[in-house]
């Protein structure tokens, strides 16, 4: 089976992923400095997991460059981590989340699928 479109396909999911990271860092920093001028009260400590299930998600498309299918899965799992929080919270607003786990995602899903193309074809080559 030819695989040629693998390369092309790590490449832009590895730009993608830069730029998610990027832009996933200036957020982080971006929450801190807004939390010491905002001080909610009282503010519940679980309201911190789904930023911090987002900020691991972001970090594993970092770990998916050297290990494609751990960061991949890792990144997914933590998507969807952040999707069953907002849900057990009791808002209603599932899609909006959805719409900005996205960009997280689908670099983990195209992380899956470039290393188990790339699995596939090694055990192709040794297999016969």
């Amino acid at each position: 089976m030819n695989n040629k479109w693998v390369p092309a396909l790590r490449k832009i999911t590895r730009i993608w992923s830069v730029v998610i990271i990027i832009l996933g860092v200036l957020i982080f920093i971006a929450e801190i400095f807004e939390a010491r001028s905002m001080e909610l009260d009282p503010y519940p400590w679980w309201e911190n997991l789904m930023p911090a299930a987002m900020i691991f998600a972001i970090l594993c498309l970092g770990l998916a460059w050297r290990w494609e299918a751990i960061g991949g899965s890792l990144a997914i799992g933590f998507c969807l981590v952040n999707l069953l929080l907002y849900i057990a919270t009791g808002r209603d607003q599932f899609f909006a989340v959805l719409l900005i786990t996205l960009p997280v995602l689908i670099p983990g899903l195209l992380f899956l699928l470039c290393s188990w193309r790339t699995t596939k074809e090694q055990i192709g080559q040794t297999g016969s």
